[in-house]
């Protein structure tokens, strides 16, 4: 499967687990459902940054940002033995 054919589900395990409000976790769902999610696939295919923020209960603001990269190295972490 290549990666424009990958499709992407997001289910909480329970109800509302970032304490959202009740218009902010449908407007979360709508956002995964397709609302929100394809225009920013559209953009990171596109080499933009893409993002998502959502305004919990107490007031605070989450934000999410990804950005595509052309190179990314990954190393491996080395731990000490016992």
């Amino acid at each position: 499967m290549d990666h424009h054919s990958q499709e992407w589900t997001i289910e909480p395990a329970v109800p509302n687990p970032f304490a959202l409000s009740p218009d902010e976790a449908a407007r979360a769902l709508a956002w995964s459902d397709g609302g929100g999610r394809i225009p920013a696939l559209a953009a990171l295919h596109r080499g933009e940054v893409a993002g998502f923020s959502i305004v919990l209960r107490d007031g605070i603001r989450a934000e999410w940002r990804v950005r595509p990269v052309d190179y990314l190295r990954l190393t491996v972490a080395h731990r000490p033995g016992p």
